[in-house]
């Protein structure tokens, strides 16, 4: 075969297989998708439960948030992050999939299962400072994050093993048996849901 007609062949195809490789998927360590990582995995070790961790978690997102969360989701532990294959220069467009069980009432410590559907959550993730109106601006310690997720920090998606810890300590400040009941019944609704 003629070297020429060899070099027009093969030239153009390795070319292809070499762009369409580098463009199927963001790197997998990419800055914007390591933030959402670390979020998520964050979030579902509850670490937003705490005044501490919620403040520092809310600086992960544009706009922080002053009061912390209400409620927490109850998540099963086969969560995924996907990333768009096509990062936009400055925005990463991504969700986080998870089969919610049931939602945690954090102030009086009320469980309530939900019907197992899987939900995807959309995230955008933003490089630049904070959105304009923002409180705060500087995370703690002084550092300003390079990508920042759009919007403020949502409700907490925690495990179960989180859920039910955090009912345990609400348990033994309990100061009735009627409110311990109603802890244990949430606590063994959450174990049957293992």
């Amino acid at each position: 075969m003629n070297k020429a007609l060899l070099h027009i062949l093969v030239v153009p195809t390795l070319l292809f297989y070499l762009t369409a490789m580098s463009t199927a998927s963001p790197e997998p360590n990419h800055p914007a998708r390591a933030l959402l990582q670390q979020y998520c995995k964050e979030d579902y070790a509850g670490k937003q439960l705490s005044s501490e961790g919620f403040e520092i978690m809310s600086y992960m997102f544009s706009k922080p948030l002053s009061s912390s969360p209400t409620y927490a989701y109850v998540i099963r532990e086969d969560w995924g992050i996907v990333t768009e294959q096509h990062p936009q220069g400055n925005t990463v467009n991504a969700y986080m999939e998870y089969i919610n069980l049931g939602k945690l009432n954090l102030k009086n410590l009320h469980y309530s299962a939900s019907p197992l559907i899987k939900t995807r959550e959309a995230f955008t993730i933003l490089k630049g400072n904070r959105i304009s109106g923002a409180t705060g601006g500087v995370e703690p310690g002084g550092l300003r994050p390079e990508w920042l997720i759009q919007g403020s920090i949502p409700e907490p998606r925690i495990s179960i093993d989180v859920a039910i810890d955090y009912l345990m300590r609400g348990r033994s400040l309990a100061k009735s048996t009627e409110g311990q009941r109603r802890i244990d019944k949430a606590i063994n609704l959450l174990k049957r849901q293992r």
